[in-house]
């Protein structure tokens, strides 16, 4: 990554940290913490659940606020080799302090500039960069962010974004074109899947690792 490159992602990080750090000494719950409704937020938990079996696998849940999808595989009884991680300080104190017994599990990490010391069998990342940063800055930190996730994930990824055929689009939001995505995904890997199904302004995006025709 050039410097050009490291100082847009560095101004778009700070703008994130501003943001949700208002949002974690203001917001009444750990929904609108992250900027999302009980719905919308429960709508993505359950449309990352089609990318595997997480049950007794590693996991790696980048972006991961309080540590809510934890929380939501665990009322499941879903049990996995949880780690959750978060550029933002605020968001992994409050994350260390819902989840006492799991403290240790949240770390402050940016994985888009920084390798991961371990791999997983899978990642996920959740509207993570939803926030407009303006230009074409959202698309890049989301291509590298993708492509860090297939970097330390032996399964597969999968990543949730706002979609640009949302019917009430809003300033502050970046709406990601699902066919720049796919065409992002397939340098990548060649077997993917899309979801666009679960709300009218968002989809996730699948990546596996393996051969889907090689089991």
């Amino acid at each position: 990554m050039n410097n050009a490159a490291k100082q847009e992602f560095q101004k778009a990080n700070d703008h994130s940290l501003e943001f949700y750090s208002q949002l974690v000494h203001n917001a009444a719950d750990e929904h609108s913490i992250v900027a999302q409704s009980q719905m919308s937020h429960l709508r993505r938990f359950n449309a990352m659940l089609h990318l595997g079996d997480f049950h007794g696998k590693s996991l790696l849940d980048i972006g991961c606020g309080l540590g809510g999808f934890y929380n939501f595989l665990l009322e499941r009884g879903i049990e996995t080799d949880y780690m959750g991680i978060d550029i933002n300080p605020d968001m992994i104190a409050k994350a260390k302090e819902k989840n006492p017994e799991m403290a240790d599990r949240f770390q402050v990490f940016d994985i888009i500039e920084n390798d991961f010391p371990s791999k997983f069998d899978y990642s996920i990342a959740i509207g993570i960069l939803n926030l407009n940063f303006g230009g074409e800055i959202n698309n890049e930190m989301n291509f590298s962010l993708m492509k860090q996730m297939a970097k330390h994930s032996e399964k597969g990824f999968a990543v949730s974004m706002t979609s640009n055929l949302s019917p009430k689009p809003t300033p502050n939001t970046y709406y990601f074109d699902a066919k720049t995505i796919i065409d992002q995904t397939l340098t990548i890997t060649k077997n993917y899947k899309i979801d666009h199904s679960y709300l009218p302004n968002d989809f996730t995006i699948f990546g596996y690792m393996e051969d889907f025709f090689k089991k």
